[in-house]
């Protein structure tokens, strides 16, 4: 059984995710905040993640096919698991901060518009460890829907002391790092 996608939206960006990834010192535990059928996750579960390690992924909408591409992933990458969150991500980042949650990438490709880019962004930096990688999709996406570099520039400029600049392109990757003066 093969996986079934009806766009590919990954493959272009895994040469750059393969660059930062090694810069991890821990790979045991990711967030995706936007799943849609899984394409991303897949790679990480495949490419990024330590044996044992996990990946939490926040969709307002799962489809089947999301479910689907999934299970075929974890029938061979058994030692591996996935945590499937559903609902508005403000609300389900909200409650991985309330109990502690620690990740080590968190990769944003949820809503596009700046008011929701940001929320996610400042919710996500709770939950980034230290010298944790932050990936935000779309960043030069043009769109009239989708406004995601307002909230993203906004974002590291607030952060500024704090994180390291990994990659500046159609995705905006940054590392968490200690307060730097």
């Amino acid at each position: 059984m093969n996986y079934q996608f009806s766009n590919d939206w990954v493959t272009h960006r895994t040469n750059i995710w393969e660059k930062v990834i090694p810069k991890l010192s821990n790979k045991n535990n990711f967030l995706e905040v936007g799943s849609y059928e899984g394409r991303s996750a897949i790679w990480f579960i495949e490419n990024g993640l330590s044996k044992n390690g996990e990946i939490t992924c926040i969709d307002s909408d799962y489809k089947d096919v999301f479910d689907s591409n999934i299970n075929i992933c974890l029938k061979n990458h058994s030692d591996k698991k996935l945590h499937k969150l559903t609902g508005y991500s403000y609300l389900q980042l909200a409650l991985l901060i309330s109990k502690q949650k620690e990740f080590d990438l968190i990769y944003i490709d949820g809503s596009h518009l700046a008011k929701d880019v940001i929320t996610d962004a400042c919710l996500c930096w709770n939950l980034l460890s230290l010298n944790g990688i932050l990936i935000f999709d779309d960043y030069l996406l043009q769109h009239k829907y989708a406004n995601a570099k307002i909230a993203i520039d906004l974002f590291v400029d607030m952060f500024k002391n704090n994180i390291v600049y990994l990659y500046i392109g159609d995705q905006f990757i940054i590392q968490k790092v200690l307060t730097r003066f």
